[in-house]
């Protein structure tokens, strides 16, 4: 599987929209360097603020030719509002890409295992671009996506995800709120404890984790004593926060 090239180069601001729960959609597009530019499904870039300081964002988009979109969420005092400052008063914005080893290996597709996508909050952002790539490159692997957050209302692309359920019979998306509430219907508690009830055992199963630091050690301590094979779970935290020795 080839990997690109590190790049920082100039993205043109396509849009920048409020899709629910002060999380907002950013549409950039690629600048036309050939063969030279490219990204996996599950990678990441870097923001280039002015002060020269660097932003990681997971990319939500599956890779195309001309642009990408990023999920951010406006935290009030936040280094979120001076990035969304950015998005909204500039043309175009400096980016480094791509990064990240979270990805869809070509052998993961081919494989006979079960995908399990697992996010908290934003973190779905890079589940999206990861699904979206399996199912445009048609795998017929089953697909489980379980995205927790802490209230209903958090779910800022639900309707995306039921509609990869609806279309695609291998898609199973199960939603879970932490904070159980007298409204909500669903699953609710801790999401790796959603995929625990559901799954007899998980060692059929290539899981992939994005969230907090403390949320993914405790995804993968759980995925492993319910039968999770070693080296089958992926996750940005293990290269930026590796558990001490």
């Amino acid at each position: 599987m080839s990997h690109w090239p590190q790049l920082t180069c100039t993205c043109q601001v396509l849009g920048v929209k409020l899709l629910g729960a002060s999380v907002y959609e950013v549409r950039l597009a690629l600048p036309e360097l050939g063969e030279e530019l490219g990204f996996h499904a599950g990678q990441y870039l870097e923001l280039v603020l002015e002060d020269g300081k660097a932003v990681p964002y997971s990319i939500a988009s599956a890779p195309k030719k001309d642009e990408i979109e990023l999920h951010i969420l406006n935290q009030e005092g936040g280094l979120s509002e001076k990035v969304l400052e950015l998005f909204n008063s500039q043309p175009a914005v400096q980016v480094r890409m791509a990064m990240g080893e979270c990805i869809l290996y070509p052998d993961h597709l081919d494989a006979r295992e079960e995908l399990l996508f697992v996010a908290a909050a934003t973190g779905f952002g890079q589940m999206k671009a990861m699904i979206e790539h399996a199912l445009d490159e048609g795998v017929k692997n089953p697909i489980h996506l379980y995205w927790g957050v802490r209230a209903q209302e958090q779910f800022y692309l639900k309707y995306l995800a039921e509609s990869w359920a609806n279309e695609h019979p291998q898609v199973h998306f199960v939603p879970v709120v932490s904070e159980e509430l007298e409204n909500w219907e669903g699953r609710s508690g801790f999401v790796h404890t959603a995929v625990i009830e559901d799954f007899d055992s998980l060692d059929n199963v290539r899981a992939y984790v994005c969230g907090s630091p403390q949320m993914v050690y405790a995804v993968e301590d759980a995925f492993l004593e319910h039968g999770l094979k070693e080296g089958r779970i992926f996750s940005d935290v293990f290269a930026y926060a590796p558990r001490s020795a």
